[in-house]
């Protein structure tokens, strides 16, 4: 059963987690504090679903919440790619409504690239030294 709880618990902390990267990601004219703000935000929901998941997590609780981060960077850096791959598409843009100009969307490099290398990396480090060492030599 806590396991069950933890996985939940983690799954839906990881999607917000994504969100957060996906945000990072976007640049739509807003000065920088505003973005650190949507992030900040952002991170403030995902944070209480993954403290929870890794308390109920009856294993490595560290690599648990490690490996969820790896997979919520990978998740959200995906979905960007894919966003932005979408919009720069001149098909796709013909379907949007003509009454409406196209919605102003860039790529944050800067902001993005650090924030998938802080939640990835640190997502990295939980993994690696969360997991538990086999012992390589009796106790004594």
């Amino acid at each position: 059963m806590r396991r069950a709880l933890s996985v939940i618990l983690l799954i839906l902390g990881g999607w917000l987690l994504a969100s957060e990267v996906l945000m990072a990601w976007i640049n739509v004219g807003q000065p920088p504090a505003t973005e650190l703000g949507i992030i900040g935000i952002m991170l403030a929901f995902s944070a209480p679903f993954l403290l929870l998941g890794m308390w109920a997590s009856p294993g490595n609780r560290f690599a648990d919440l490690g490996v969820t981060m790896i997979s919520a960077a990978g998740v959200g850096a995906a979905v960007a790619a894919i966003t932005f791959i979408m919009l720069s598409d001149p098909g796709f843009t013909n379907l949007l409504p003509s009454d409406r100009p196209v919605p102003y969307f860039r790529v944050a490099i800067v902001s993005g690239l650090l924030n998938l290398l802080i939640i990835g990396g640190g997502g990295w480090l939980l993994y690696r030294f969360g997991r538990r060492r086999p012992m390589t030599e009796a106790p004594r």
